[in-house]
């Protein structure tokens, strides 16, 4: 008898899983309360090269444009230049997943769309539309970061939320070239995080911002009609900062995607940990592991990595003070290659020692301010890897 799995939640998270498990033989019913998958949109879709090829064809049709380069700001300072050693592309994310349900559909899951889950147990009992009850050999939770089901569990949960918003507009010049992306932490409209600009072509940007103060995305888009000559599109949700804050696992339910704290922490990118998490866990399954079990050591090896990520986001994200002392030590931005996935400490670290002439010039010249710098930073880096 074949395996039996319920996917609960039909956003990228869940049809991803979906997918692969009936890639394993696994035969997969996936429930998602609205009729119609990838509406409404609300992220960038900014991902690597790597994430790209490991999401095959989909990840191919649904690409849309490359960006070489990633300036990072504060204060309207620029204090690094990023050179994405994998590459970094934007996907259509609505596209994506309608193309993950027709893939997933392909390989035999039974999509019910329009089918609300109202209760699952450890057992792996389900009750959908209404009265049917179900029981699965797995059941995996993808509802999102409202947690209707998971929080009922107690598994997964996240660091932080914020309101985001995004806007596709024409800018009046070509203040972000197209190919390039401009991230600014800390801006008055992005309180404990950053605002963004990305060229899409020549005049074209898709601009953004999130916030643990939800006016600000209000305040974004007010703004951006005196900003930009003329604003084509809008549309936001909530982002998610893990690292996962509960158990991923009970009995025979896992949680993943943005309910689980399946985010990077830095940046609320969401596609990468469940990407990687469903290659491990492929890896996990051709070597006898039951998809349960697979799944269930892919999460935690991703959870354990996101934690090291949180280490860097703490230094970004909650130190606004350490961001004023690198504008005041910096006279130019750092040119910097590193992983677009990658936001450990040691891998920042690492990146930055690579250019190395020009931190030896910064050292040399504010030699007290860069040792206290560098003393928080490798702090921070002696506490991920005790994690």
């Amino acid at each position: 008898m074949p395996v039996k799995a319920a996917v609960v939640g039909g956003g990228f998270a869940g049809l991803a899983t979906a997918l692969e498990l009936a890639k394993w033989g696994v035969k997969v019913d996936l429930y998602e309360e609205h009729r119609e998958v990838g509406y409404p949109p609300h992220c960038t879709g900014i991902v690597s090269g790597k994430v790209v090829s490991w999401l095959g064809k989909a990840g191919r049709t649904s690409l849309r444009e490359q960006f070489k380069e990633i300036k990072i700001a504060y204060k309207s300072r620029e204090l690094a230049i990023i050179e994405p050693l994998d590459g970094v592309y934007r996907l259509d994310r609505v596209l994506l997943e309608k193309l993950l349900l027709d893939e997933g559909v392909s390989e035999g899951v039974e999509a019910m769309l329009g089918v609300k889950v109202t209760s699952v147990n450890p057992e792996g009992k389900l009750v959908a539309g209404g009265k049917a009850r179900k029981y699965y050999d797995l059941v995996v939770i993808a509802d999102g970061w409202r947690r209707s089901i998971s929080s009922r569990l107690g598994l997964g949960g996240y660091k932080a939320r914020l309101t985001g918003v995004n806007l596709v507009a024409e800018s009046r010049e070509d203040k972000v070239k197209p190919g390039e992306i401009r991230v600014e932490f800390w801006t008055s409209r992005s309180e404990g995080f950053f605002e963004w600009e990305v060229g899409l072509g020549p005049k074209l940007v898709l601009a953004g911002t999130a916030s643990r103060n939800p006016s600000h995305a209000a305040a974004m888009v007010r703004d951006a009609h005196g900003k930009y000559s003329r604003v084509l599109s809008v549309y936001g949700g909530q982002v998610v900062l893990g690292p996962p804050q509960g158990p991923l696992r009970k009995g025979k339910v896992i949680v993943v995607g943005d309910a689980g704290g399946l985010t990077k922490p830095l940046t609320g990118g969401g596609l990468y940990p469940v990407t990687k998490m469903l290659v491990k866990g492929r890896r996990f399954f051709e070597k006898g592991s039951s998809p349960l079990d697979a799944l269930h050591n892919s999460l935690e090896s991703i959870a354990k990595e996101l934690r090291r990520h949180g280490e860097s986001a703490k230094l970004v994200l909650d130190r606004e003070e350490l961001l004023g002392r690198v504008v005041k030590v910096i006279d130019e931005p750092l040119k910097v290659k590193m992983p677009f996935d990658s936001h450990t400490p040691s891998t920042l670290i690492y990146s930055t020692v690579k250019t190395l002439p020009t931190a030896i010039t910064i050292a040399l010249k504010k030699p007290l301010a860069s040792a206290r710098i560098g003393y928080e930073v490798i702090v921070s880096l002696v506490k991920s890897f005790l994690a």
